[in-house]
């Protein structure tokens, strides 16, 4: 553009001037899940899946210059070992926090309720099952759902399996342990995987049924089943799955699944990929078309 500016003698003169950015400002979707919750300790209800947030398929985020984006990533709630008795560990809150942007929190899936001494399945991102005649703890609502309920009587004792990001966990029964509630899938980054399903509930007295992982993507871990000397599995790390409840036969204890940790992934075009200025964490990128998602295994942030 070009201004015209007279001195002080009264001369007059143009002056040609060119503007030039470098201001940034870019759109971004997430998904974000939190650590699962681990199953509870002998008879123990499977842990929840942990708290399930997505804004892929709808309105993006916008990202802007000179500002931090902080990714938190969850640990998933450590297994209950046979001497630590009662219920599961709930697994840690995952986050994507901005300054200019409304924080994204999931919440950590509860843990699976346990006895000696008894103690029902925790609240959380998705609930944790309980055991013997306990409903199961409510899930966080937009991120999850309840575990399953317990059941007591003949001739076993099921516990009921962990709330998932798609539905509730099962009840138990008289034939064992319920399983964990579904996950939901999500192709944020470029691959159709299966996120925060729920852990299957452990039996008490059993000799033939476990209690399972949640059904489909397979990534809740199972409920253990003493009876047969079958210990109970963890949830998948990076998915943020449910561990498997404890079971307990004659004087024999199986320890719980751990639950799985959570993930954070951010997909936005390339050239905006492109455009940061730094980035930390452990992470990978991968090209998705003309986009580029990022995913988190562990905490840091990005900066553009």
């Amino acid at each position: 553009f070009t201004i015209r500016a007279t001195d002080a003698q009264g001369q007059t003169s143009d002056r040609e001037f060119t503007l030039t950015s470098s201001y940034f400002t870019g759109t971004a979707y997430y998904l974000v899940v939190a650590g699962g919750g681990s199953g509870g300790n002998e008879r123990g209800g499977g842990g929840g899946a942990g708290g399930y947030l997505t804004n892929y398929g709808g309105s993006a985020y916008t990202l802007a210059q000179g500002i931090t984006y902080t990714v938190t990533v969850g640990n998933g709630g450590a297994a209950k070992a046979t001497n630590n008795q009662g219920r599961g560990y709930s697994g840690d809150n995952s986050l994507f926090t901005g300054s200019n942007i409304t924080d994204i929190t999931a919440v950590g899936g509860g843990g699976g309720g346990g006895s000696s001494p008894e103690q029902v399945g925790s609240v959380g991102g998705s609930g944790g099952g309980s055991m013997e005649n306990n409903n199961g703890a409510s899930g966080t609502s937009g991120q999850g759902h309840a575990g399953g309920n317990g059941y007591q009587g003949t001739p076993h004792y099921g516990s009921g399996g962990g709330g998932g990001s798609s539905n509730a966990g099962i009840n138990g029964s008289a034939n064992g342990g319920g399983n964990g509630g579904e996950g939901l899938t999500n192709s944020i980054n470029g691959s159709a995987i299966q996120y925060a399903g729920g852990g299957g509930g452990g039996v008490y007295n059993n000799v033939s049924t476990i209690g399972l992982g949640q059904a489909g993507g397979g990534n809740g871990g199972s409920g253990a089943d003493s009876g047969n000397d079958i210990g109970a599995t963890d949830g998948t790390n990076g998915l943020g799955s449910g561990g498997g409840g404890a079971a307990r036969y004659g004087g024999h204890t199986s320890p719980s699944g751990a639950g799985g940790k959570g993930v954070v992934i951010l997909r936005m075009s390339t050239s905006d990929y492109n455009s940061k200025t730094g980035i930390t964490g452990t992470y990978s990128a991968s090209s998705v078309g003309t986009d580029t998602a990022i995913t988190w295994t562990a905490s840091g942030n990005i900066t553009f």
